[in-house]
């Protein structure tokens, strides 16, 4: 199918979640099983995506995204500010 594996965990995700009714092996008292596990999946993700990252990447970027970031903090403060009015 040619997709990136992380669709597959969002898909798998969905289905397995708390949130489809009768699929979570347990009922509601093994919620707490569920969460354990979805943090450990989400440890072992960003593990892997952190092994993607060069640093001289990083430092390429860095400036760049820097930039943007406090242009979008900017404007989302003064959208937020002018429709609290």
């Amino acid at each position: 199918m040619r997709q990136p594996p992380v669709l597959g965990y969002l898909i798998a995700g969905m289905l397995i979640g708390p949130h489809v009714p009768g699929i979570v092996l347990g009922g509601p008292d093994s919620l707490d099983m569920t969460q354990n596990l979805s943090e450990f999946g989400v440890i072992l993700l960003m593990f892997s995506v952190g092994l993607e990252f060069s640093l001289r990447k990083i430092a390429r970027i860095g400036p760049g995204a820097g930039l943007t970031a406090v242009f979008e903090i900017g404007l989302m403060m003064t959208l937020r500010f002018w429709s609290a009015r």
